[in-house]
């Protein structure tokens, strides 16, 4: 199982803030990342869901909900 860590975030609203994945067992970090003040939860026990909100929206990039699956162990 693992657990997400969360900056908190700062008194600067665009400044990005992250978010880090840690393996229980092990204590590793699995995954870390930055995003621009959005959200991250936990969409299910395998997967992370963040809205990174660029600095500047492109015309065709409307899709700011990102997701992350923590791999399976083989």
């Amino acid at each position: 199982s693992h657990i997400l860590f969360v900056q908190p975030a700062s008194a600067y609203p665009n400044q990005p803030i992250k978010f880090l994945v840690i393996e229980k067992s092990s204590g590793k970090a699995v995954f870390e990342k930055s995003f621009r003040p959005g959200y991250v939860k936990w969409r299910d026990d395998r997967i992370i869901e963040y809205e990174d909100l660029p600095g500047i929206v492109k015309q065709n990039e409307a899709n700011t909900i990102k997701t992350w699956t923590i791999p399976s162990k083989s």
